[in-house]
């Protein structure tokens, strides 16, 4: 075995027979010996570790013919693993295909040139290509020379060092667009030279002094002297100072940094930040910029002098809210279901902000922030909780004022029994609650509803007065015989119990009563509610009393259509409540009807008809806030603290304004209804 004119000594030398297994042969100065079998096949393989094998293949006859002449002679196989090398071809180019004669490829260790022929073992490795003004492009450094090819064309491509100059304002960073030259020059006195924004042929690591010059006496203020180039560098931005009379920016006035996507006009037209032109002769412009959710500061008419130079700075301020809420440290804030504490806002947007925190009501509100909430800085938009329970001063007293401790009370759903005093209600739904109240031989008086007052102690003072009924029938001994016994008239009666009418001295019509707190509605502290009581005819026929009863049906509607089952009407001292059927004194007497959010438009009295139709319609408000004769964005006018649309009649209201701006108070009310009609 040889590599060239050398014996191979390295070179492993092995055998394979016929029964497949490779059998190593000792390398004595290139050779190795063996004994060979008679009729078999052989396979005798040389190899280094750097290059490929060297094989060669005897059949049984090959060995045959070999011993013709000689039988038993041995046999000489010869290897050369200098075959095995490749020849690599070097070609060195630019990417345009133009031969780089000059440039040097090293490779596995050794410098060439473009043309060169090298016999080299294979995976020899490309470290490098060398030429001033030129870059290594492909392949890159690292290639190797495939292990299974005898001929390899090496072509090596370069790339020219390019650089590409640019001019930049040194105040606003904006890309100048002005005509200039640049000249760089090295240190040993070579020169390249262009326009700005031409590629120009540089050699990397060798320091450049660069010179800028333009006509319009452009003030070079970066990369001067010294500057030296990287091949990933293909871009050179150059500072100058612009000689222009107009230099404008944008910046945050709060943290002075510049608003980039802000979009500043001038004179109703749209200029880049730092120096602008054609604004030499304007002794004023009209200033606007705009950046979602940020507000101009800058007055919008500014004042120039044409015969200075003047910079402008257009300072805006973002409109940010944070939500403040009072006395609470563990609320939580959504804002458009999201969770956050504050946020910059889009000035006349609606928002929802809701407020969350453990035993207290949540607060949800739909608002809208003005941008002249922002000018002095971040709007802090307060938030009071109320607690999720109100407190409640309970008392029951009668017509002197005398407490009724053993009145059992009923405030809403709640039980509130025989306490008195503060008592801690559920905060209902709504802010208008009913109040029942139960004592034997009393009746609770108006007001039967509650206001509750949220985020302050609620005075709940209910008025008794005893039960009294008596009848109308002149001499006559009248009962009213109820479950829990019989009550002579007059006399005290429960109310909510039924009774039955009964007579022992005369033959009156019995009839049902079932008596309700609003019976002595429109009766003095110390007057009984009269029971009209008519007299049957005799069972001979004749007549011992005329009744003055007239029996009455009665029908309440809602005006803009629907009938209003829970209208309670009282006709005279009659309280008919819901039940729209009932007997009635003759004569005229005045008709009453109440309905929550209702008003009663007619008839106003009732003349003995027997049927009577009621007409009711909503008590509806529509309320504005105006100013100067023009109507608030915004503003929320509430009563007793809650924005309404329907009022009870006869009932007085604390009239506020819910407004963000402080700036405001009440001047003046004025009630107008349309068309006259109250």
């Amino acid at each position: 075995v040889t590599d060239g004119l050398e014996p191979a000594r390295g070179a492993r030398i092995t055998i394979m027979g016929g029964d497949g297994e490779e059998t190593s042969l000792v390398n004595r100065e290139g050779v190795g010996e063996t004994s060979l079998t008679l009729d078999e096949a052989l396979v005798v393989t040389a190899s280094t570790a750097v290059t490929r094998h060297v094989t060669l293949r005897y059949s049984a006859d090959d060995v045959r013919r070999s011993w013709a002449n000689a039988p038993g002679a041995p046999v000489t196989c010869d290897l050369d693993l200098a075959r095995a090398n490749a020849h690599v071809t070097i070609t060195v180019t630019d990417l345009d295909g133009k031969i780089l004669e000059a440039a040097e490829v090293d490779f596995g260790g050794r410098r060439l040139t473009s043309g060169d022929v090298v016999e080299v073992p294979p995976l020899t490795e490309l470290k490098g290509c060398f030429l001033s003004g030129y870059v290594l492009d492909a392949p890159s450094v690292g290639w190797r020379v495939p292990t299974d090819a005898d001929e390899v064309a090496l072509c090596v491509k370069m790339r020219p060092t390019l650089v590409t100059s640019r001019l930049v304002d040194a105040r606003s960073g904006t890309i100048v667009d002005t005509p200039a030259d640049v000249t760089l020059t090295s240190q040993d006195g070579t020169t390249i030279s262009g326009q700005v924004g031409d590629a120009l042929h540089i050699t990397c690591d060798v320091p450049y002094d660069i010179r800028v010059t333009s006509s319009t006496d452009l003030k070079q203020v970066s990369h001067r002297d010294g500057v030296t180039f990287t091949p990933q560098e293909s871009l050179l931005d150059i500072r100058v100072d612009v000689p222009s009379r107009l230099v404008v920016d944008v910046r945050d006035a709060d943290t002075n940094a510049p608003l980039l996507d802000a979009v500043l006009s001038l004179n109703g037209t749209i200029v880049s930040r730092g120096a602008v032109d054609g604004f030499e002769r304007c002794t004023s412009l009209d200033v606007e910029a705009t950046l979602s959710s940020y507000i101009q500061l800058t007055p919008t008419k500014v004042a120039l002098d044409p015969s200075r130079k003047t910079s402008l700075v257009v300072t805006m301020r973002a409109c940010r809210v944070m939500v403040d809420v009072q006395d609470v440290a563990d609320a939580r804030i959504r804002v458009d279901d999201r969770q956050i504490d504050d946020w910059r806002v889009e000035p006349g947007r609606e928002y929802t902000i809701e407020v969350v925190a453990e035993g207290r009501e949540v607060y949800r509100e739909k608002v809208r922030f003005g941008a002249a909430l922002f000018i002095d800085g971040p709007f802090t938009h307060l938030v009071e909780l109320n607690a999720a329970a109100v407190q409640v001063d309970v008392s029951v007293v009668d017509a002197t004022g005398t407490s009724l401790n053993d009145a059992e009370v009923v405030l809403g759903e709640m039980e509130v029994g025989r306490d008195r005093g503060l008592t801690e209600v559920p905060l209902p739904s709504s802010r208008n609650i009913d109040v029942a109240c139960r004592l034997p031989g009393f009746v609770l008086m108006k007001p039967r509803s509650l206001t509750i007052k949220r985020g302050e102690t609620t005075t709940c003072r209910l008025t008794m007065r005893p039960s009294m009924v008596t009848h109308s029938l002149e001499g006559a001994s009248v009962e009213l015989i109820g479950v829990d016994g019989v009550v002579a008239l007059p006399g005290i009666v429960q109310v909510g119990q039924t009774y039955t009418l009964y007579s022992n001295t005369h033959n009156v019509e019995a009839r049902s009563i079932t008596f309700k707190d609003g019976d002595w509605d429109s009766l003095r502290n110390d007057e009984a509610l009269e029971v009209k009581v008519g007299v049957a005819a005799s069972s001979e026929g004749i007549v011992q009393e005329e009744s003055d009863l007239v029996d009455v049906s009665v029908t309440v509607v809602d005006i803009d259509g629907g009938e209003l089952p829970n209208a309670s009407v009282s006709l005279g001292s009659t309280m008919i409540g819901t039940s729209r059927k009932g007997r009635v004194g003759r004569g005229a007497v005045p008709v009453r009807a109440t309905c929550p959010g209702y008003a009663l438009v007619g008839p106003r009295s009732y003349a003995g008809e027997a049927h009577l139709r009621l007409m009711m319609r909503r008590a509806r408000v529509r309320c504005r806030a105006l100013v100067d004769g023009a109507e608030l964005t915004g503003a929320r006018v509430l009563f007793d603290n809650d924005a309404r649309d329907c009022m009870e009649p006869d009932q007085s209201y604390a009239v506020t304004v819910a407004l963000e701006d402080d700036d405001y108070r009440i001047s003046g009310a004025v009630a107008r209804w349309p068309g006259g009609s109250r």
